[in-house]
This record gives structure tokens, C-alpha cells and sequence, in this order.
């Protein structure tokens, strides 16, 4: 994973489900201000679906989900709320940490950030990000 900008460094993933990537962020992040936001570009027909976002406070320890989940037994994502809903395409998407609506999840002096791709528009549940931006404002000592 090459995360200087530079597209050479593009991921693609291997044969597993799910397909999961963690940003280790190397100190304490707020993703709780209006302009937290994901930015991600992916090539189009290798795009992650189904993605469940979750954060740890405790440098890597524990995660907690940002998505909301309401259990009415269906197999289907009508139910789900997620913070990323991907399109098949190439161009640059951006979501708001601030739509996520779990009460009770701290969005403040997080140290990381995964995300768990269920499913892939690619046949053979490949998935490549061009590029990934975290926005979020870092903790001041």
C-alpha cells in the first residue's frame, strides 16, 4: 500500500473475504468535525460493496463499527446504514464521517481507521483503490 499520492502505488486484494484494509494513523485523530470525510478513488469494476467502517481509540486494540445495523432478518442491506456506499466507477467519492448514526461511538483520538469490504463488482472479488484520503483534524497535546 503506497500512501504518498503517487497512483504507481495502487492496492489490489487478494482471494478473501472480507477484504480488509487498516489505516494505522500514527497518533490521535478527530473524525467527528463537519468536513471529516473519506475520499477514495477506485478503478472501476473492482469496487468494494458492503463495507463496514469501524475505529479504534485504543491504538488497535478494539474496533468499533460506525455503521448502523438494524436486524429484521432479511439477508439483504436494506437495513444497513454505512458510512461508505460505493459506486461502480472511477471517479473520486467522498463520505462524511458525520452521516454515520451509532450513538455512543467515540469519533475523537482515534488511532485507527478499517475498513472490511464484503463484496467486489469483479467477478473474482478483486478490489483496487487508486487513492484513499482520510480527512480529520489530529489531536492537539
Amino acid at each position: 500500500w503506497n500512501s504518498d499520492g503517487d497512483q504507481a502505488g495502487t492496492t489490489t486484494t487478494v482471494k478473501k473475504k472480507p477484504k480488509q484494509l487498516i489505516i494505522n494513523f500514527h497518533r490521535a485523530v478527530n473524525l467527528d468535525a463537519p468536513d471529516a470525510c473519506i475520499k477514495i478513488v477506485f478503478q472501476g469494476g473492482f469496487v468494494g460493496l458492503a463495507c463496514s467502517t469501524s475505529v479504534s481509540c485504543d491504538d488497535g486494540q478494539s474496533y468499533q463499527s460506525l455503521d448502523s445495523i438494524v436486524d429484521d432478518g432479511n439477508d439483504d442491506d436494506s437495513d444497513h446504514h454505512r458510512v461508505i456506499e460505493a459506486e461502480d466507477c472511477n471517479d473520486a467519492q467522498t463520505f462524511l464521517f458525520q452521516n454515520s448514526r451509532v450513538d455512543g461511538v467515540s469519533r475523537r483520538g482515534c488511532t485507527h481507521l478499517k475498513f472490511a469490504f464484503q463484496r467486489s463488482t469483479d467477478f473474482y472479488g478483486r478490489i483496487t483503490i487508486y487513492r484513499l484520503e482520510i480527512w480529520g483534524h489530529e489531536v492537539s497535546n
